[in-house]
Protein backbone atom coordinates (compact mmCIF):
# COMPACT_ATOMS: atom_id res chain seq x y z
CA UNK A 1 0.00 0.00 0.00
CA UNK A 2 2.83 2.41 0.82
CA UNK A 3 4.38 1.62 -2.57
CA UNK A 4 1.17 2.70 -4.32
CA UNK A 5 0.87 5.76 -2.09
CA UNK A 6 4.40 6.83 -3.03
CA UNK A 7 3.62 6.40 -6.74
CA UNK A 8 0.53 8.59 -6.34
CA UNK A 9 2.50 11.20 -4.38
CA UNK A 10 5.10 11.33 -7.14
CA UNK A 11 2.35 11.91 -9.68
CA UNK A 12 0.92 14.69 -7.52
CA UNK A 13 4.34 16.31 -7.13
CA UNK A 14 4.79 16.20 -10.91
CA UNK A 15 1.32 17.75 -11.27
CA UNK A 16 2.31 20.60 -8.93
CA UNK A 17 5.52 21.25 -10.86
CA UNK A 18 3.53 21.11 -14.08
CA UNK A 19 0.98 23.60 -12.73
CA UNK A 20 3.76 26.05 -11.83
CA UNK A 21 5.59 25.69 -15.15
CA UNK A 22 2.49 25.84 -17.37
CA UNK A 23 1.28 28.88 -15.41
CA UNK A 24 4.42 30.90 -16.04
CA UNK A 25 4.40 29.81 -19.69
CA UNK A 26 0.71 30.79 -19.98
CA UNK A 27 -0.70 27.34 -20.87
CA UNK A 28 -3.94 27.80 -18.91
CA UNK A 29 -5.71 24.76 -20.36
CA UNK A 30 -2.98 22.37 -19.21
CA UNK A 31 -2.76 24.14 -15.85
CA UNK A 32 -6.47 23.57 -15.18
CA UNK A 33 -6.27 19.94 -16.29
CA UNK A 34 -3.37 19.19 -13.96
CA UNK A 35 -5.17 20.96 -11.12
CA UNK A 36 -8.25 18.78 -11.47
CA UNK A 37 -6.15 15.64 -11.87
CA UNK A 38 -4.44 16.45 -8.57
CA UNK A 39 -7.85 16.39 -6.85
CA UNK A 40 -8.46 12.83 -8.05
CA UNK A 41 -4.98 11.69 -7.05
CA UNK A 42 -5.33 13.17 -3.56
CA UNK A 43 -8.75 11.54 -3.14
CA UNK A 44 -7.23 8.18 -4.12
CA UNK A 45 -4.41 8.71 -1.59
CA UNK A 46 -6.93 9.47 1.14
CA UNK A 47 -8.91 6.30 0.39
CA UNK A 48 -5.72 4.24 0.58
CA UNK A 49 -4.74 5.84 3.90
CA UNK A 50 -8.16 5.08 5.37
CA UNK A 51 -7.52 1.40 4.70
CA UNK A 52 -4.31 1.41 6.73
CA UNK A 53 -4.08 0.50 10.38
CA UNK A 54 -4.85 3.73 12.19
CA UNK A 55 -3.98 4.70 15.77
CA UNK A 56 -6.44 6.32 18.17
CA UNK A 57 -4.87 9.76 17.61
CA UNK A 58 -5.18 9.44 13.84
CA UNK A 59 -8.72 8.10 14.13
CA UNK A 60 -9.70 11.25 15.97
CA UNK A 61 -8.01 13.34 13.28
CA UNK A 62 -10.07 11.53 10.63
CA UNK A 63 -13.21 12.24 12.65
CA UNK A 64 -12.26 15.92 12.71
CA UNK A 65 -11.79 15.87 8.94
CA UNK A 66 -15.24 14.35 8.46
CA UNK A 67 -16.77 16.96 10.74
CA UNK A 68 -15.03 19.66 8.71
CA UNK A 69 -16.55 18.20 5.54
CA UNK A 70 -20.03 18.04 7.10
CA UNK A 71 -19.92 21.54 8.60
CA UNK A 72 -18.45 22.99 5.42
CA UNK A 73 -21.03 21.36 3.18
CA UNK A 74 -23.80 22.69 5.39
CA UNK A 75 -22.40 26.20 4.98
CA UNK A 76 -21.97 25.83 1.22
CA UNK A 77 -25.39 24.34 0.53
CA UNK A 78 -27.32 26.93 2.54
CA UNK A 79 -27.49 28.94 -0.69
CA UNK A 80 -28.71 25.99 -2.74
CA UNK A 81 -26.68 23.53 -4.81
CA UNK A 82 -24.41 25.31 -7.29
CA UNK A 83 -21.09 24.04 -8.61
CA UNK A 84 -19.66 27.56 -8.27
CA UNK A 85 -20.14 27.20 -4.51
CA UNK A 86 -18.41 23.82 -4.43
CA UNK A 87 -15.15 24.69 -6.21
CA UNK A 88 -13.59 26.61 -3.35
CA UNK A 89 -14.87 24.04 -0.86
CA UNK A 90 -13.28 21.21 -2.87
CA UNK A 91 -9.92 23.02 -2.81
CA UNK A 92 -10.29 23.54 0.95
CA UNK A 93 -11.08 19.90 1.76
CA UNK A 94 -8.52 18.54 -0.69
CA UNK A 95 -5.84 20.66 0.98
CA UNK A 96 -6.78 19.45 4.47
CA UNK A 97 -6.94 15.84 3.24
CA UNK A 98 -3.47 16.09 1.72
CA UNK A 99 -2.07 17.11 5.11
CA UNK A 100 -3.49 13.97 6.72
CA UNK A 101 -2.26 11.74 3.88
CA UNK A 102 1.26 13.20 4.22
CA UNK A 103 1.37 12.28 7.91
CA UNK A 104 0.31 8.68 7.14
CA UNK A 105 2.65 7.94 4.23
CA UNK A 106 5.86 5.98 4.71
CA UNK A 107 7.94 7.96 2.25
CA UNK A 108 10.49 6.44 -0.13
CA UNK A 109 13.79 8.02 -1.15
CA UNK A 110 12.59 8.06 -4.75
CA UNK A 111 9.61 10.22 -3.80
CA UNK A 112 11.88 12.64 -1.95
CA UNK A 113 14.16 12.77 -4.99
CA UNK A 114 11.22 13.64 -7.28
CA UNK A 115 10.10 16.34 -4.82
CA UNK A 116 13.48 18.02 -4.44
CA UNK A 117 14.35 17.64 -8.12
CA UNK A 118 11.03 19.02 -9.34
CA UNK A 119 11.25 22.00 -7.01
CA UNK A 120 14.77 22.74 -8.24
CA UNK A 121 13.57 22.65 -11.86
CA UNK A 122 10.59 24.88 -11.04
CA UNK A 123 12.88 27.34 -9.24
CA UNK A 124 15.16 27.57 -12.27
CA UNK A 125 12.12 28.11 -14.52
CA UNK A 126 10.99 30.99 -12.28
CA UNK A 127 14.43 32.59 -12.56
CA UNK A 128 14.47 32.16 -16.34
CA UNK A 129 10.92 33.47 -16.87
CA UNK A 130 11.49 36.46 -14.60
CA UNK A 131 13.61 37.87 -17.45
CA UNK A 132 10.83 37.44 -20.03
CA UNK A 133 8.93 40.37 -21.52
CA UNK A 134 5.70 40.95 -19.61
CA UNK A 135 6.88 39.25 -16.42
CA UNK A 136 6.45 42.55 -14.56
CA UNK A 137 3.27 44.58 -14.07
CA UNK A 138 4.68 48.09 -13.77
CA UNK A 139 7.45 47.52 -11.19
CA UNK A 140 5.98 44.33 -9.68
CA UNK A 141 6.91 40.80 -10.75
CA UNK A 142 3.76 38.80 -11.47
CA UNK A 143 5.49 36.04 -13.47
CA UNK A 144 2.21 35.35 -15.34
CA UNK A 145 0.39 34.21 -12.18
CA UNK A 146 -3.03 35.74 -11.48
CA UNK A 147 -1.42 38.61 -9.51
CA UNK A 148 1.91 39.59 -7.90
CA UNK A 149 0.80 38.45 -4.41
CA UNK A 150 0.09 34.95 -5.71
CA UNK A 151 3.42 34.90 -7.56
CA UNK A 152 5.15 35.87 -4.30
CA UNK A 153 3.57 32.92 -2.50
CA UNK A 154 4.70 30.39 -5.12
CA UNK A 155 8.21 31.83 -5.25
CA UNK A 156 8.55 31.90 -1.49
CA UNK A 157 7.19 28.36 -1.12
CA UNK A 158 9.87 27.04 -3.48
CA UNK A 159 12.52 29.10 -1.68
CA UNK A 160 11.57 27.59 1.70
CA UNK A 161 11.60 24.10 0.20
CA UNK A 162 15.10 24.85 -1.10
CA UNK A 163 16.17 25.94 2.40
CA UNK A 164 14.99 22.60 3.79
CA UNK A 165 16.87 20.90 0.95
CA UNK A 166 20.05 22.76 1.92
CA UNK A 167 19.67 21.46 5.48
CA UNK A 168 19.21 17.88 4.29
CA UNK A 169 21.81 17.43 1.54
CA UNK A 170 25.23 15.93 2.28
CA UNK A 171 27.68 17.68 -0.02
CA UNK A 172 28.83 21.24 0.56
CA UNK A 173 29.02 21.86 -3.19
CA UNK A 174 25.28 21.24 -3.57
CA UNK A 175 24.54 23.31 -0.49
CA UNK A 176 26.44 26.28 -1.94
CA UNK A 177 24.64 26.02 -5.30
CA UNK A 178 21.25 25.69 -3.62
CA UNK A 179 21.92 28.65 -1.33
CA UNK A 180 22.67 30.88 -4.33
CA UNK A 181 19.43 29.79 -6.05
CA UNK A 182 17.51 30.24 -2.80
CA UNK A 183 18.88 33.74 -2.33
CA UNK A 184 17.92 34.80 -5.84
CA UNK A 185 14.45 33.25 -5.52
CA UNK A 186 13.95 35.17 -2.26
CA UNK A 187 15.02 38.36 -4.04
CA UNK A 188 12.44 37.65 -6.78
CA UNK A 189 9.75 37.16 -4.14
CA UNK A 190 10.54 40.69 -2.91
CA UNK A 191 10.21 41.92 -6.48
CA UNK A 192 6.54 40.93 -6.44
CA UNK A 193 5.89 43.74 -3.95
CA UNK A 194 3.90 41.35 -1.75
CA UNK A 195 4.05 42.56 1.84
CA UNK A 196 2.94 39.10 2.92
CA UNK A 197 6.40 37.89 1.89
CA UNK A 198 8.02 40.37 4.28
CA UNK A 199 6.12 38.76 7.13
CA UNK A 200 6.81 35.27 5.83
CA UNK A 201 10.57 35.77 5.67
CA UNK A 202 10.44 37.04 9.25
CA UNK A 203 8.50 33.93 10.30
CA UNK A 204 11.01 31.70 8.51
CA UNK A 205 13.92 33.38 10.28
CA UNK A 206 12.30 32.92 13.71
CA UNK A 207 11.50 29.25 13.02
CA UNK A 208 15.05 28.60 11.81
CA UNK A 209 16.43 30.08 15.03
CA UNK A 210 14.06 27.91 17.08
CA UNK A 211 15.27 24.84 15.19
CA UNK A 212 18.92 25.72 15.80
CA UNK A 213 18.66 26.51 19.53
CA UNK A 214 16.17 23.75 20.44
CA UNK A 215 17.67 21.23 22.88
CA UNK A 216 15.45 18.51 21.43
CA UNK A 217 14.69 17.95 17.76
CA UNK A 218 11.10 19.12 18.10
CA UNK A 219 9.00 22.16 18.85
CA UNK A 220 7.22 22.78 22.14
CA UNK A 221 3.44 22.48 22.19
CA UNK A 222 2.94 26.17 22.94
CA UNK A 223 5.00 27.04 19.86
CA UNK A 224 2.72 24.91 17.68
CA UNK A 225 -0.28 26.59 19.29
CA UNK A 226 1.08 30.08 18.54
CA UNK A 227 1.67 29.15 14.89
CA UNK A 228 -1.85 27.74 14.67
CA UNK A 229 -3.45 30.88 16.11
CA UNK A 230 -1.10 33.61 14.86
CA UNK A 231 -2.91 34.62 11.62
CA UNK A 232 -6.07 35.31 13.64
CA UNK A 233 -4.22 37.09 16.46
CA UNK A 234 -2.51 39.27 13.86
CA UNK A 235 -5.87 40.34 12.44
CA UNK A 236 -7.16 41.35 15.87
CA UNK A 237 -3.99 43.36 16.56
CA UNK A 238 -4.05 44.96 13.10
CA UNK A 239 -7.72 45.97 13.36
CA UNK A 240 -7.12 47.52 16.79
CA UNK A 241 -4.03 49.47 15.68
CA UNK A 242 -5.63 50.80 12.48
CA UNK A 243 -8.96 51.67 14.14
CA UNK A 244 -7.11 53.62 16.84
CA UNK A 245 -4.83 55.30 14.26
CA UNK A 246 -1.74 54.16 16.16
CA UNK A 247 0.57 53.81 13.14
CA UNK A 248 3.06 56.65 12.90
CA UNK A 249 3.74 58.38 9.58
CA UNK A 250 7.34 57.15 9.49
CA UNK A 251 6.27 53.51 9.89
CA UNK A 252 3.57 53.97 7.27
CA UNK A 253 6.09 55.39 4.79
CA UNK A 254 8.24 52.27 5.16
CA UNK A 255 5.35 49.82 4.68
CA UNK A 256 3.28 51.60 2.04
CA UNK A 257 3.99 50.98 -1.63
CA UNK A 258 2.23 52.24 -4.77
CA UNK A 259 -1.43 51.32 -4.63
CA UNK A 260 -1.01 49.43 -1.34
CA UNK A 261 -1.89 51.53 1.68
CA UNK A 262 -1.31 50.27 5.18
CA UNK A 263 -5.09 50.20 5.70
CA UNK A 264 -5.81 48.14 2.56
CA UNK A 265 -6.84 45.05 4.54
CA UNK A 266 -8.90 46.97 7.09
CA UNK A 267 -12.06 47.33 4.99
CA UNK A 268 -11.89 43.70 3.80
CA UNK A 269 -11.56 42.29 7.30
CA UNK A 270 -14.13 44.69 8.75
CA UNK A 271 -16.66 43.48 6.17
CA UNK A 272 -15.71 39.89 6.99
CA UNK A 273 -16.46 40.47 10.68
CA UNK A 274 -19.83 41.94 9.70
CA UNK A 275 -20.62 38.67 7.89
CA UNK A 276 -19.43 36.72 10.93
CA UNK A 277 -21.73 38.77 13.19
CA UNK A 278 -24.73 38.03 10.97
CA UNK A 279 -23.94 34.34 10.40
CA UNK A 280 -21.91 33.30 13.46
CA UNK A 281 -22.35 29.51 13.56
CA UNK A 282 -22.02 28.19 9.99
CA UNK A 283 -20.87 31.24 8.08
CA UNK A 284 -21.96 33.25 5.07
CA UNK A 285 -20.53 31.22 2.21
CA UNK A 286 -23.51 31.80 -0.08
CA UNK A 287 -23.45 35.57 0.53
CA UNK A 288 -19.77 36.55 0.38
CA UNK A 289 -18.58 37.52 -3.07
CA UNK A 290 -22.11 37.73 -4.37
CA UNK A 291 -22.63 34.04 -3.78
CA UNK A 292 -20.16 33.05 -6.49
CA UNK A 293 -17.89 31.05 -4.20
CA UNK A 294 -14.93 32.78 -5.86
CA UNK A 295 -13.60 34.83 -2.98
CA UNK A 296 -10.75 34.88 -0.51
CA UNK A 297 -10.47 37.31 2.37
CA UNK A 298 -6.67 37.63 2.50
CA UNK A 299 -6.26 35.72 5.76
CA UNK A 300 -6.79 31.97 6.10
CA UNK A 301 -8.46 32.17 9.51
CA UNK A 302 -10.77 35.07 8.71
CA UNK A 303 -11.63 33.35 5.43
CA UNK A 304 -12.55 30.11 7.25
CA UNK A 305 -14.49 31.97 9.92
CA UNK A 306 -16.55 34.08 7.52
CA UNK A 307 -17.19 31.26 5.04
CA UNK A 308 -17.76 28.32 7.40
CA UNK A 309 -18.66 30.02 10.68
CA UNK A 310 -17.34 29.60 14.21
CA UNK A 311 -17.97 25.85 14.06
CA UNK A 312 -15.84 25.54 10.94
CA UNK A 313 -13.06 27.76 12.31
CA UNK A 314 -12.74 25.84 15.59
CA UNK A 315 -12.63 22.50 13.75
CA UNK A 316 -10.04 23.92 11.35
CA UNK A 317 -7.78 25.21 14.15
CA UNK A 318 -7.92 21.93 16.06
CA UNK A 319 -7.25 19.94 12.90
CA UNK A 320 -4.16 21.95 11.86
CA UNK A 321 -2.79 21.77 15.41
CA UNK A 322 -3.21 17.99 15.49
CA UNK A 323 -1.46 17.58 12.14
CA UNK A 324 1.54 19.59 13.37
CA UNK A 325 1.58 17.83 16.75
CA UNK A 326 1.52 14.33 15.26
CA UNK A 327 4.55 15.04 13.07
CA UNK A 328 6.31 17.00 15.81
CA UNK A 329 5.91 14.17 18.34
CA UNK A 330 7.80 11.88 15.95
CA UNK A 331 10.64 14.32 15.20
CA UNK A 332 13.97 12.71 16.08
CA UNK A 333 16.39 14.70 13.90
CA UNK A 334 17.10 18.35 13.18
CA UNK A 335 16.34 17.65 9.53
CA UNK A 336 12.81 16.54 10.40
CA UNK A 337 12.36 19.59 12.61
CA UNK A 338 13.44 21.93 9.79
CA UNK A 339 11.02 20.20 7.41
CA UNK A 340 8.15 20.66 9.87
CA UNK A 341 9.24 24.30 10.26
CA UNK A 342 8.71 24.65 6.50
CA UNK A 343 5.11 23.52 6.88
CA UNK A 344 4.63 25.87 9.82
CA UNK A 345 6.02 28.73 7.74
CA UNK A 346 3.45 27.98 5.03
CA UNK A 347 0.72 28.05 7.69
CA UNK A 348 1.92 31.45 8.88
CA UNK A 349 1.96 32.71 5.29
CA UNK A 350 -1.83 32.72 5.62
CA UNK A 351 -1.57 35.89 7.74
CA UNK A 352 -2.26 38.15 4.76
CA UNK A 353 -3.37 35.70 2.04
CA UNK A 354 -5.90 32.86 2.01
CA UNK A 355 -4.97 31.44 -1.39
CA UNK A 356 -3.78 28.08 -0.04
CA UNK A 357 -7.34 27.11 0.93
CA UNK A 358 -9.18 29.18 -1.66
CA UNK A 359 -7.48 29.53 -5.03
CA UNK A 360 -4.20 27.69 -4.49
CA UNK A 361 -3.99 25.97 -7.89
CA UNK A 362 -2.09 22.94 -6.54
CA UNK A 363 -0.01 24.83 -4.00
CA UNK A 364 -1.24 22.41 -1.33
CA UNK A 365 0.92 19.61 -2.83
CA UNK A 366 4.24 21.31 -2.12
CA UNK A 367 2.95 22.52 1.27
CA UNK A 368 2.03 18.92 2.20
CA UNK A 369 5.44 17.82 0.99
CA UNK A 370 7.08 19.48 3.99
CA UNK A 371 5.24 16.94 6.15
CA UNK A 372 6.40 14.16 3.81
CA UNK A 373 10.00 15.31 4.23
CA UNK A 374 9.64 15.38 8.02
CA UNK A 375 8.31 11.82 7.97
CA UNK A 376 11.13 10.71 5.69
CA UNK A 377 13.81 12.09 8.00
CA UNK A 378 12.12 10.52 11.01
CA UNK A 379 12.19 7.15 9.23
CA UNK A 380 15.92 7.47 8.50
CA UNK A 381 16.84 8.47 12.04
CA UNK A 382 19.81 10.35 13.46
CA UNK A 383 22.45 8.21 11.77
CA UNK A 384 21.16 9.08 8.29
CA UNK A 385 20.17 12.69 8.78
CA UNK A 386 21.46 13.77 5.35
CA UNK A 387 20.44 12.84 1.84
CA UNK A 388 22.33 12.80 -1.45
CA UNK A 389 21.34 14.57 -4.64
CA UNK A 390 23.66 12.37 -6.74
Amino acid sequence: MDTLLNKLWRLNIICCAGIAITTVYEMSGITSLLFYVSFLITAACLLLCLQKRISGYSANTILLLMLLVAAGLFSVLQGGFRFAYLKKFIIYITTLSSFFVATKTRVSGRTVGVLLGSNLVVSLVYILRSRAAGAYIQQYLWLFFSNPNFAGMWLFMSAVLLVVTVVLVKKRFWRAILLVITGYLTYLSFQTGSRNIWFSIGYAAVLCVLCIIAKKSRFKKWQLFVVDMFPLLFVFAYMFVISKDLVTESVSDIIVSDGKTITSRFAIWRNAFEFIGKYPLFGAYSVIGGGSGSFQLHNTHVDMWAAYGTVGLVLFLVYIYRIMKEVNDSCNTKGAMFALAGFMCMTLMGTAEASLYATGMGMYIYVSSFLLLANYMNQRGKNEDRISLN
